[in-house]
């Protein structure tokens, strides 16, 4: 009962702080948009307008999610034609974090769909899944930042991302990395709404996470590695 009621709070909450937040934002957003016009004969100050102009995009993108969380998810669906340039653009996302945190982050794609084919066969809300694999990837990065945070030798911190679309239903996703893992109480309760074990965290980033993944026909996993430290989250999504 509790949680319910904090979860009607926060849907009146993002109703008022979205209507409050979007005004400036557009502001900024219109501001960067005639900035980038008056530096296109400048390549690397552009470059920067772009990103600040990409990060503005995503926080209203935010404050959309957290207000679809409230109300339920709407999936809006896109065909996928590039598998691997759509999880390139996840990675470009946390670049800075990934170098900072010097972890060796690998990419494998397995495919037997013909090239042809390829695009009536994958459909996805590309922001939301985007959303999704941000999250885990981040969480993946602090998890293995933590693990080796103290240690005085040099060790190879890594995740993997393996995308599979051998199966005909589903396009399988799993993040390995070989952080610190999950203990019993955070595996129990991690999709619950503003449960966290970061000092900063909202608790809302895996609750919106599972109600994006099951808006879209899926479902998700995440435990321990079997044969050593780490942690896999696997993700199925339903094709089409």
């Amino acid at each position: 009962m509790e949680q319910e009621q904090r979860l009607v709070a926060m849907g009146k909450m993002a109703a008022t702080l979205a209507h409050e937040i979007r005004n400036p934002l557009g502001s900024m957003e219109l501001f960067c948009s005639l900035l980038e016009q008056d530096l296109v004969d400048k390549p690397e100050l552009l470059s920067n307008a772009q990103q600040i102009h990409k990060g503005i995009k995503t926080v209203n993108h935010i404050i959309t999610n957290c207000l679809q969380f409230a109300k339920g998810m709407i999936v809006r669906k896109e065909p996928v034609t590039d598998v691997r340039e759509y999880l390139q653009g996840v990675l470009d996302i946390l670049k800075k974090k990934i170098e900072d945190s010097e972890i060796e982050v690998t990419v494998k794609i397995l495919d037997t769909t013909c090239e042809e084919r390829r695009q009536s066969l994958l459909s996805i809300d590309h922001y939301q899944i985007k959303q999704v694999l941000v999250n885990l990837l981040s969480n993946a990065i602090d998890a293995v930042n933590e693990r080796y945070s103290h240690d005085d030798f040099k060790v190879v911190k890594k995740i993997s991302l393996v995308s599979d679309l051998q199966d005909s239903q589903f396009w399988i996703l799993s993040i390995i990395d070989n952080g610190v893992g999950i203990n019993d109480e955070v595996k129990e309760n991690m999709f619950d709404p503003f449960y966290t074990t970061k000092n900063e965290g909202t608790g809302l980033g895996l609750a919106i996470v599972g109600s994006i993944i099951l808006a879209h026909g899926g479902h998700i996993n995440i435990e321990n590695n079997s044969n050593e430290l780490g942690c896999r989250a696997t993700i199925k999504l339903l094709r089409n």
